[in-house]
């Protein structure tokens, strides 16, 4: 699966499972597509490598976003500092 051809946005937004199913489709289709390819083995060892980083950091953002999603809507904290001229 290409990158250009892949809605980064529509993946972020699904459920854990949905993300998780669609992640691991487009990785496992993006090695697959790599061992098709008559490219030289050292070629295919760095571009594997490349895949499984990229994955980890998607799903590092996808799991960041949950975070932030999970916050929207909250309260902010309440809080009482001094100013400069000494008040609150």
């Amino acid at each position: 699966m290409q990158d250009k051809h892949y809605n980064y946005d529509a993946l972020l937004l699904m459920n854990e499972d949905d993300f998780s199913k669609s992640s691991s489709v487009k990785k496992s289709g993006n090695l697959m597509t790599l061992d098709q390819k008559k490219l030289g083995v050292n070629f295919v060892t760095l571009q594997k490598e490349n895949i499984e980083n990229s994955a980890l950091d998607l799903n590092q953002y996808y799991l960041e976003s949950l975070k932030i999603k999970k916050l929207n809507g909250l309260l902010s904290p309440s809080f009482e500092y001094d100013n400069y001229k000494g008040g609150n």
